[in-house]
């Protein structure tokens, strides 16, 4: 049997990202050409949101044997994590704290000894990040 709130979870998530796809459609549409505003990017991720959320679902609801313990210390690790990157971001900008997380996301999966692997992806989202945005799409990041 599936656990409960895994479905409720599933439920707040897929409320939330159509409430996103409403207030994304409700954004005013610039006639100009080479406008500036936000175009279909908040669409394009309210619609990447509901798919996940159906995709996660359905992984809830095919679940069959629920398991007994307490909350993994990964699972926390990552909770922590998150709490000190959002801390983090406005003061040492937003494509370092990225490449922090992807970082030490790597090394609390696959453990230390996956420390180059860690190097290569924060280095990786760090030039995705600061490129990308800076240089790319010419917006600046925090």
């Amino acid at each position: 049997m599936t656990r409960f709130y895994e479905i409720l979870v599933a439920a707040g998530f897929l409320v939330f990202n159509a409430g996103y796809l409403y207030l994304a459609l409700a954004l005013p549409q610039s006639p100009l050409p080479d406008d500036v505003g936000p175009a279909q990017l908040p669409v394009a991720i309210a619609l990447f949101g509901l798919v996940l959320t159906v995709l996660y679902l359905v992984q809830a609801c095919r679940r069959t044997e629920a398991r007994k313990g307490g909350i993994s210390p990964v699972l926390l690790a990552f909770i922590g994590l998150v709490v000190l990157a959002s801390i983090l971001s406005p003061l040492i900008g937003m494509a370092l704290t990225l490449a922090l997380f992807a970082a030490i996301g790597v090394v609390l999966l696959d453990g230390f000894t996956a420390w180059r692997g860690a190097l290569i992806t924060g280095a990786c989202v760090f030039i995705i990040g600061f490129f990308g945005f800076s240089w790319l799409l010419d917006l600046p990041l925090p």
